[in-house]
């Protein structure tokens, strides 16, 4: 039989199960606490949002939460789900198949729209950036057992990418989307560094002091770009005067 509104006082709360061991509990003027009141080891409290649908086809909704403020005075967009979490099917389901992903939906002038998500296969995308706050912010790829790792830089005409070469213990910074296709600088163990390719320092007309010291206290090789001279110790001088070469 059905029956409409009920009304429990503050601290009320509702028991579910012969022994009452599921209990939701008004906590006043804040919200409901859903709690197992179990004390063995390994009895957490399992919220499973299910749905009745027999045919899961891609991109269906399985669950969802969504957050909104329905009463806000100024309406508009204001009155919109603001944000919310939901299961998406990635495929039709089967008995070998259930690949599902997490999405994660925000708003700013609008109903909320997914800015990330979490693949079935455990690929994380985000629309705009990650911010890192704190003391030590950081970000960890891979683990002690991982092979290659990799950052990859989606571009419209090539893609780069920076990574971890496993095999060889270095970090390495290069064209294309796969680890080794075209290297272009490698950092080793020992902090040591090898350019595949040209470096270049500054450009035409704009130039970069560039300074190459050596194992003796005060040994160097020095390019002055407002002299436009290689200066050696400091001392010895190659360059151009009009088009007389210098060597003092």
């Amino acid at each position: 039989a059905e029956w409409s509104d009920l009304y429990l006082a503050d601290g009320g709360i509702v028991y579910f199960g012969n022994d009452q061991d599921i209990r939701l509990t008004h906590n006043a003027d804040k919200g409901l606490i859903l709690k197992h009141s179990a004390t063995a080891d390994d009895k957490p409290v399992s919220l499973t949002l299910q749905t009745g649908e027999t045919d899961i086809a891609a991109s269906d909704v399985i669950g969802k939460i969504d957050f909104q403020a329905p009463d806000e005075g100024t309406g508009t967009d204001a009155i919109l789900v603001a944000a919310g979490i939901e299961a998406v099917s990635e495929g039709d389901f089967s008995s070998s198949n259930n690949a599902t992903k997490l999405s994660f939906k925000t708003a700013a002038s609008e109903a909320a729209s997914e800015k990330m998500s979490l693949s079935s296969a455990g690929l994380l995308t985000v629309t705009g950036g990650i911010t890192m706050t704190g003391t030590t912010p950081t970000l960890t790829i891979g683990d002690a057992g991982a092979e290659d790792t990799r950052i990859v830089f989606d571009g419209n005409a090539q893609d780069f990418h920076i990574g971890l070469d496993d095999s060889a213990d270095d970090l390495v910074i290069g064209v294309g989307s796969a680890l080794g296709t075209t290297t272009a600088l490698a950092i080793d163990e020992n902090a040591g560094s090898t350019f595949s390719g040209t470096v270049t320092v500054g450009v035409d007309d704009t130039g970069k002091d560039v300074k190459f010291f050596g194992a003796t206290s005060g040994s160097f090789m020095l390019w002055d770009e407002s002299e436009d001279t290689l200066q050696v110790d400091g001392d010895t001088i190659f360059g151009e005067s009009g088009t007389t070469t210098l060597i003092r």
